[in-house]
């Protein structure tokens, strides 16, 4: 199977999915209870997917590498929404 190159359009896929993640949790978390179930899920995803990529970055399979770099894509907006829960409830505990 061949991929075809995609050249800059990664970067701005992850920018704008990071962007769109980070406001859709930002205001869900408004919720009473529903930040402590999206900090979860992000961090019970942001684990399986960087465990996903240590496993696959380790074949000398090109199919294997290029699945490691698209997932490198899926790390940013869950890292970004995992810091963005973890600082929200740290203020609300604070304050």
């Amino acid at each position: 199977m061949r991929f075809r190159h995609l050249g800059d359009n990664i970067g701005t896929v992850s920018s704008t999915v990071t962007t769109a993640t980070v406001s859709t949790v930002t205001a869900a978390i408004t919720i009473e209870g529903l930040g402590q179930a999206f900090t979860l899920i992000a961090l019970v995803l942001l684990a399986i997917v960087l465990l996903a990529k240590q496993i696959v970055s380790t074949s000398d399979h090109q199919l294997a590498r290029t699945l490691a770099r698209g997932l490198d894509i899926s790390i940013a907006p869950l890292a970004a929404v995992f810091v963005v829960m973890v600082v929200l409830n740290f203020s609300a505990l604070l304050s």
